[in-house]
């Protein structure tokens, strides 16, 4: 129907690694078939993740009747009661864990609905965007191209790899073999840029590297970009990956030049660089030193709030309360927590202007704490039935109360 009738897509990915490159399969899909496409991301220190109540907003004034998301919206309930009063449906490709009340979506595609066992299960949520892409193609008629099969391979294995899923599974090994491989061979403008920004010597060529190397300044971004801070966010990290090679993609790279301003105002400096492939790449670098700075600050608290909070000798799962931390770098330090007690770890972040608390969670491989907390979710119901795992988002124009609650056995956030 979005095709007959001319409509623009609007795609709704999770701001990390995973999920830019779910959105880098879809829009790259769409557009070969000739759609307009856009894509947009929360703004993870202000949001968090899922479908946003602000983009569905921005689809309707684009004259979009269909959101399609990638690595997110499985219990996003609410949010999609929203798009579908306002005229839109909403189409999900994820692989989160199913809640017991499913979205009111136009299709769910989420490989956890199968009852029965398949490698799909284990599949990044990149890796269930291409093969959404390829039964479109298929349902269509069309061909599905040599050059987006690769482009679809490479970024699934950047989406796998970022996800830590399964390499006993041998789908995803397969999917993580060939597009590192399709990754250091790349002639793509956008991929030699990362590459040249994340890749210090030429040994480093194994998966395991670039999830020290590629991994953190794709995600970078995503976890502290702000557009109204003039921080980009990942739709840079997007606008780099899409680049193709040849004449015609130096000249998108000019247009992205003109459009990327981005400000790092760090320790009072401001750097204003001309925008190319490579120089966006260098953006995404110096993301990434941000990032690690704040998640360092976060982890001096900490160490304080361990001796207040924390019994270390009884405590069975480790959990620390701050506040006014940004909420995009939490994860890593809960990550942190966990390793270094080696037990579950939850942090929870107050915010001085809302009566909502943020948290993340972590945990040990034989313990599932997706379905720890899920199992006490009813415990945490208010008179008014408002939950714990609900907040309240405004967008000047609308105000609603968006479910936010999801993630995986080992990590997890609400």
């Amino acid at each position: 129907k979005a095709q007959k009738d001319s409509e623009p897509i609007f795609i709704n990915g999770d701001p990390d690694a995973d999920g830019i490159s779910g959105t880098c399969v879809l829009v790259a899909g769409l557009r070969q078939l000739g759609f307009k496409t856009t894509y947009l991301f929360p703004i993870r220190p202000v949001e968090g993740h899922g479908i946003q109540v602000r983009i569905i907003d921005e689809a309707k004034k684009a004259g979009s009747k269909l959101i399609i998301t990638t690595d997110c919206g499985t219990k996003d309930i609410q949010a999609v009661e929203y798009a579908n009063s306002q005229g839109i449906d909403v189409i999900i490709t994820d692989h989160h864990i199913i809640g017991s009340k499913l979205p009111s979506a136009l299709a769910i595609i989420n490989p956890n609905l199968d009852q029965t066992s398949t490698l799909l299960q284990h599949a990044s949520g990149a890796t269930v965007s291409l093969k959404f892409m390829q039964a479109m193609y298929h349902y269509l008629g069309v061909d599905f191209p040599d050059y987006l099969y690769e482009f679809g391979l490479m970024v699934s294995a950047l989406g796998s790899i970022s996800d830590r899923v399964s390499m006993l599974n041998p789908l995803n090994r397969l999917i993580v073999q060939h597009g590192v491989d399709y990754f250091f061979q790349s002639p793509r403008e956008g991929i030699r840029a990362i590459r040249d920004v994340s890749i210090t010597s030429k040994h480093l060529t194994k998966p395991r590297h670039l999830s020290r190397t590629v991994i953190p300044r794709l995600n970078a971004p995503g976890r502290i970009g702000n557009p109204a801070e003039n921080i980009p966010d990942a739709s840079l990290v997007v606008d780099l990956l899409l680049l193709g090679k040849g004449k015609r993609h130096k000249s998108k790279a000019n247009q992205i030049k003109r459009q990327l301003e981005f400000v790092y105002d760090e320790e009072e400096q401001q750097f204003q660089d001309q925008r190319t492939a490579t120089t966006s790449a260098d953006d995404v670098d110096v993301i990434n030193e941000k990032r690690k700075k704040l998640t360092a600050d976060i982890e001096d608290e900490m160490d304080q709030l361990i001796e207040e909070q924390v019994n270390q000798m009884e405590d069975r799962i480790i959990i620390l309360e701050g506040k006014d931390w940004n909420s995009g770098v939490i994860g890593i330090d809960a990550d942190r927590l966990k390793e270094r007690f080696l037990r579950p770890a939850i942090i929870l972040n107050g915010s001085s202007d809302s009566e909502y608390v943020r948290g993340s969670a972590r945990s040990i491989p034989r313990i599932n704490v997706y379905k720890l907390i899920d199992s006490v979710e009813s415990q945490f119901y208010e008179k008014h039935q408002r939950g714990l795992f609900e907040f309240e988002v405004s967008t000047g124009e609308t105000s609603q109360v968006v479910s936010a609650f999801g993630g995986h056995s080992q990590a997890c956030g609400f």
